[in-house]
């Protein structure tokens, strides 16, 4: 056997050894429930049925790949975006469920200690709604949701990472919206 042949072998097994460690470090799906009730309800268009009402519950399922990449260069900011159904968020209140299409770039935005204030932001486009709505009425083109938790002891985030988010609304001073 040549010595070239040694070599090439050795880094043929070099690389398949890579391959088999790159897919053991494979990604989770994590899944976030939140879930609330409102304090401040607007419909000035009266086009809800009146199930969604100040004190009425909502839920939210949030589901994340933890792997999805930083896209944010600078130390303090992430800025994690998740094509199709690598993030997806669904939100139910009332009588109506409004479910993120995965047709959109989605994402997650996160600043630890960024001028005073520690934060998580979700950032979802596309959604179709279930529910009935009065005739004539529909969703806009491009329904979103953005809920967000902000803390301004700045405590809650230790890092900028998508997998550091400590996913507890009591560490916050919570400003969530959709």
């Amino acid at each position: 056997m040549s010595m070239i042949s040694r070599s090439l072998r050795r880094a043929a097994v070099c690389v398949l050894l890579g391959i088999s460690a790159a897919s053991a470090a494979s990604a989770t799906t994590v899944t976030v429930l939140m879930t609330g009730t409102w304090d401040a309800v607007a419909d000035t268009a009266s086009v809800l049925d009146g199930s969604i009402k100040i004190g009425g519950g909502f839920s939210a399922t949030f589901t994340y790949d933890d792997q999805t990449p930083d896209c944010e260069p600078f130390v303090g900011i992430g800025c994690f975006l998740m094509n199709g159904n690598a993030g997806a968020l669904e939100f139910t209140t009332g009588n109506y469920s409004f479910i993120d299409q995965g047709t959109t770039q989605n994402g997650v935005g996160t600043e630890d200690s960024v001028q005073g204030v520690d934060l998580v932001g979700l950032f979802f486009d596309n959604y179709r709604i279930s529910g009935a709505l009065p005739s004539g009425v529909a969703l806009a083109p491009l329904g979103y949701a953005n809920p967000s938790l902000t803390d301004y002891t700045e405590t809650a985030l230790t890092s900028d990472r998508l997998s550091d988010i400590p996913w507890d609304a009591s560490l916050f001073d919570t400003n969530f919206y959709f």
